[in-house]
């Protein structure tokens, strides 16, 4: 209850106004196009898990943090990885862990949601999802903008992009 709490404390209720409006609005096109024979059902139902996901981690990482008032930002990429060999620092190599599993989720839903949906198109959905965390945190300032959470986070999508792929064969392997 307590993760709960810290990350949602600085969320309005007009955000998650604004989050459940918009999610109403994508359910219903989403409704239509299955309506339409163009969308089938359990990509619909990936497509909204896709988008409750990413809801709930753009208000964790962006939306239920204080203004710091400050711009934060470490533009030297890989100073994480570094940072962790210098100081044998396990709380930053958890950070970096922890970093990547973000985006695995999203990695593993998008090519499901998205049709033809490939590698590359994860690969990229991912790199955008992480930049417009990343450049939200250091525009409100609610955060530290750094290369090295982009690269992070976009190596987790691909990871679950991964996931995706194997499913996906044992899957074919096993009808035949």
């Amino acid at each position: 209850m307590t993760y709960v709490k810290l990350y949602t404390q600085g969320i309005s209720f007009n955000e998650i106004k604004y989050g459940i409006i918009f999610g109403v609005l994508l359910f219903a096109l989403l409704l239509f196009l299955h309506t339409r024979k163009k969308y089938p059902f359990w990509r619909m139902m990936a497509a909204m898990l896709l988008y409750v996901f990413m809801f709930v981690v753009f208000a964790s990482t962006v939306l239920s943090r204080p203004d710091y008032g400050v711009y934060n930002y470490e533009t030297d990429l890989f100073w994480s990885y570094r940072y962790v060999i210098e100081r044998e620092s396990r709380e930053m190599a958890r950070q970096i862990f922890l970093n990547m599993l973000v985006l695995i989720p999203a990695g593993f839903l998008f090519p499901l949601a998205a049709p033809g949906a490939c590698f590359k198109h994860t690969f990229f959905f991912g790199l955008s999802c992480s930049g417009l965390i990343e450049v939200l945190q250091l525009i409100l300032q609610r955060g530290l903008f750094e290369w090295d959470d982009i690269l992070h986070n976009t190596l987790g999508a691909c990871v679950g992009y991964a996931f995706f792929a194997i499913g996906r064969f044992c899957m074919k392997k096993r009808r035949k």
